[in-house]
């Protein structure tokens, strides 16, 4: 009984792990990219002071009526 349990799991293994592993092709993977890519570029965002405490993913929040 525990030899068929056995079986099952390695086969069931074997079945996901070749459906896992199939290949995308170039094209797929241009199209994928063209979604997901940033568009625009608009530089600095949130502009410091001087050079040496630049941000380049500024989280902004307001607290009261403080931003």
């Amino acid at each position: 009984m525990m030899k068929k349990y056995l079986l099952a799991a390695v086969y069931l293994a074997s079945t996901l792990a070749a459906f896992a592993q199939r290949e995308v092709s170039q094209e797929r993977m241009e199209q994928i990219y063209e979604e997901a890519k940033t568009p625009y570029k608009y530089g600095m965002v949130v502009a410091p002071e001087d050079n040496n405490h630049k941000i380049d993913c500024p989280t902004v929040f307001r607290q009261g009526d403080k931003c």
